[in-house]
């Protein structure tokens, strides 16, 4: 039997166009069968087998956040999605990223088990129900030492994968995403938006209504879009669906700039 959804898991649907989001649900399953079918090849190469395991890593995650998304969006949350958004693109940056720079994808690999020994060196809960013999092994594995590297993602990631709009990508969307993210000085007008009309003890605004459902579902559209077209060229497959998709989503995008003009 199929199990069917919660009551929080309903769709309410609010201010969200709701084509636009069963174009997105449609996007995603597309996603899904092109990760499904990239597992199943098998690459000689060291850096291909590198670059399948950060598909088979970040894909799964673009695929399952981007639900998270479209679930919040669609009972007329705003903020969270905003901030998920952020996630989703970054995955499928970064995943862009490696496919170009498999070096850097395989050197970050190397560099999880010293992430560990970092997270493990100031916790010593670790000790916990360990017997000692194991104690005294995990004691020498902490004791190691490597080097850690973290690539700067404006400099590295957006300019490796975006070039010469890079400073475009960032600037407009990622970095203004990342208000909400890091409580930048930017959420201060989302919070306080009246403060900027300069009403004195302004309305805090508590449902972030300065973000459109719309334009947040658009966005991840977008980066689902990016993330179907990759997954496709890993795996070898024809870029027909891809392009079917991009068809439909201007089309949808067509209509709906039409109906906001018929309605101004």
């Amino acid at each position: 039997m199929e199990r069917q959804p919660s009551a929080c898991e309903r769709p309410t649907f609010g201010a969200l166009n709701r084509q636009l989001y069963e174009f997105a649900q449609d996007v995603r399953s597309a996603l899904l069968r092109s990760i499904e079918v990239y597992a199943l090849l098998r690459p000689s190469e060291e850096n291909d087998k590198v670059v399948q395991l950060w598909a088979m890593t970040l894909g799964p995650l673009i695929w399952d956040v981007s639900g998270s998304v479209l679930l919040l969006l669609s009972h007329d949350e705003r903020r969270a999605p905003v901030i998920l958004n952020r996630s989703v693109f970054e995955y499928q940056l970064r995943l862009r990223y490696y496919s170009l720079k498999p070096d850097k994808a395989a050197e970050a690999i190397k560099q999880m088990p010293e992430r560990f020994r970092k997270i493990m060196r100031v916790d010593p809960t670790w000790r916990l129900e360990r017997s000692a013999a194991n104690i005294v092994e995990t004691e020498a594995f902490l004791g190691e030492r490597d080097d850690i590297a973290r690539e700067n993602i404006k400099g590295d990631l957006f300019k490796t994968v975006f070039g010469a709009d890079a400073a475009a990508y960032y600037d407009a969307y990622y970095g203004k995403a990342s208000g909400l993210v890091h409580g930048y000085e930017t959420v201060i007008r989302d919070v306080h938006r009246e403060r900027y009309n300069r009403i004195e003890n302004p309305t805090i605004d508590l449902a972030g209504t300065v973000w459109s459902p719309d334009d947040a579902v658009g966005v991840l559209i977008y980066t689902l879009l990016d993330a179907l077209a990759f997954m496709i060229r890993l795996s070898g497959a024809g870029l027909a669906i891809h392009e079917e998709f991009e068809a439909r989503f201007a089309t949808l995008e067509s209509q709906l700039e039409g109906r906001v003009s018929e309605v101004s």
